[in-house]
């Protein structure tokens, strides 16, 4: 009945994985695996007369009955001296039951030591007659399965004390490190329904839900555990960065939970159901894996995780359709290019030394001031603007620049660093204008114009030896 169950099934294919995956063993070599299940033990202590009565129940992690197990039982009178053990089986409901001679017997100490695949467990009652002794019946939903994507978790207690359902009683929900997550109290019927917070019960995995009822004036605190698995939906995601034929392309995907990415985690990639690639996330929960190339058809391609345990999901990504790219083929064209790009340097090689050739022979004539040959009929303006080079070479020249006109005006100004001067709109006025230009270790230059002009001198050349 266990290990039929869906939760210990997987467990075992997950064990089963792992023992294929690792290093092979010796022929001689026997493997034994082995699930273990905790258990849980209901024990009630209370005084029927002369006597005690032990009565009590052994249950799986699932609430399962446990039939045929061995209990010790323990007592221990006021006066702190221990009895002798008695032994007892559990019956088809997982029940069992002693009485105990002599109701002066304090505490009574139950103790199963555990099978091939149940835990030890060991629970103490105590009897005191002056205050009932409380029952707690808890129930969980999804047998104790609580999805930590759901915003809450809630479960049922009822209160009984001596059969009879009692309100008002003060209960305590904790984990099983102790933190408190709940409180409330039994309402009509003894009955109360817990509500947990998903954020605050803490991350996947097994756990324990410890509820606790405080004493009464007439009845006793009580304690019982509930076995619940804390579950987290993981989700996965497969991209492609290459399909090229005759290469391995690459896929890359992110295995997550609400909680981030999951590390160290192995991703199965597969090809419908051939397995052809598996990775482990880092860090962040990212992966990488090369697959064979899809060759000529295009191939459906899915990543798979199958969690190892209890506390996270399988998931499965999305499909991805890896198609062939064929490698591009170099046109025949481009053989030739090489060829015609080395004729084409020669050719701007050998034009760019003859005109250097020709611009050295012109500017040994061209000296002095070169007006600008972009005049425009009909065009009136007063800009006069220049640039001063050398006769060798066409270097920019630092010189400065007098201009004179009528009834003796004389206006100066310096060339910037690239040889330019200018005269804006309005600085000469209309008339007769005489320039002037002097470099140093350069001949002095003048020239005679007239403003307005047609703009020949609004890009003109002053060349200076």
């Amino acid at each position: 009945m266990l290990l039929g169950s869906p939760k210990y099934r997987r467990l075992a294919e997950s064990a089963a994985m792992a023992l294929l995956l690792a290093a092979p063993l010796p022929a001689a070599a026997q493997i034994e695996v082995r699930i273990h299940a905790e258990t849980r033990m209901e024990l009630v202590a209370r005084p029927d007369g002369p006597r005690v009565r032990v009565r009590g129940r052994l249950l799986d992690d699932m609430g399962d009955p446990l039939e045929g197990a061995e209990i010790a039982l323990q007592a221990t009178p006021a006066s702190g001296v221990r009895q002798r053990a008695n032994t007892v089986v559990t019956d088809a409901a997982g029940v069992f039951e002693l009485t105990l001679s002599g109701n002066d017997v304090v505490r009574v100490l139950a103790t199963y030591t555990g099978d091939r695949v149940h835990d030890p467990v060991s629970v103490e009652a105590r009897n005191d007659p002056d205050h009932a002794p409380v029952t707690l019946e808890v129930s969980a939903p999804n047998g104790g399965e609580m999805s930590l994507d759901a915003a809450h978790y809630a479960i049922a207690v009822r209160v009984r004390a001596g059969g009879t359902p009692v309100a008002g009683i003060r209960l305590r929900v904790a984990d099983e490190l102790g933190r408190e997550l709940a409180t409330t109290a039994t309402g009509a019927g003894g009955q109360a329904s817990i509500v947990l917070d998903t954020a605050t019960v803490g991350g996947p995995g097994v756990g324990r839900l410890r509820i606790g009822a405080d004493a009464g004036p007439t009845t006793a605190a009580a304690l019982t555990e509930v076995p619940i698995v804390r579950v987290a939906a993981t989700t996965l995601t497969l991209g492609a960065s290459s399909a090229s034929t005759g290469e391995h392309p690459t896929v890359e995907g992110q295995l997550r939970w609400r909680g981030g990415g999951l590390t160290g985690r192995a991703v199965g990639v597969f090809a419908g159901e051939r397995h052809v690639a598996t990775a482990l996330t880092d860090d962040a929960g990212h992966f990488e894996a090369q697959v064979p190339p899809a060759n000529d058809a295009p191939r459906t391609l899915v990543a798979r995780f199958t969690s190892d345990t209890q506390g996270f999901t399988d998931s499965a990504s999305a499909p991805l359709e890896l198609r062939a790219t064929a490698p591009e083929r170099v046109p025949v064209y481009w053989l030739f290019a090489p060829p015609a790009l080395l004729l084409a340097w020669l050719f701007a090689s050998r034009r760019r030394t003859r005109l250097r050739a020709e611009h050295s022979n012109r500017s040994a004539h061209d000296v002095g001031f070169v007006p600008s040959r972009r005049a425009v009929l009909g065009a009136r303006t007063s800009i006069v603007r220049a640039r001063v080079v050398s006769a060798r070479g066409a270097l920019p020249l630092t010189a400065k620049v007098s201009a004179t006109g009528p009834g003796g005006v004389s206006i100066q100004t310096q060339t910037s660093p690239d040889g330019h001067f200018v005269f804006a709109e309005g600085a000469l006025a209309p008339g007769p204008w005489t320039l002037e230009v002097e470099a140093p270790g350069h001949a002095p230059e003048r020239t005679s114009l007239v403003v307005p002009h047609h703009g020949e001198w609004m890009d003109a050349v002053v060349r200076l030896v």
